[in-house]
């Protein structure tokens, strides 16, 4: 069970930005009828993590 709570641990360095819209979407190299796919620019500083660490 440790090892699934470690794929969502809340003092990660950096975390994935989640928001509705601001995704950027592509299309994938060859067309053959594939979605699109999310496009994330950067992760996000974790502030839980910055004020931990010291």
């Amino acid at each position: 069970m440790s090892a699934r709570f470690a794929l969502f641990s809340l003092f990660k360095p950096q975390i994935i930005r989640v928001v509705l819209n601001p995704v950027k979407l592509t299309w994938p190299d060859q067309d053959g009828g594939s979605r699109m796919l999310p496009n994330y620019l950067e992760d996000l500083q974790n502030p839980l993590w910055l004020v931990t660490r010291d």
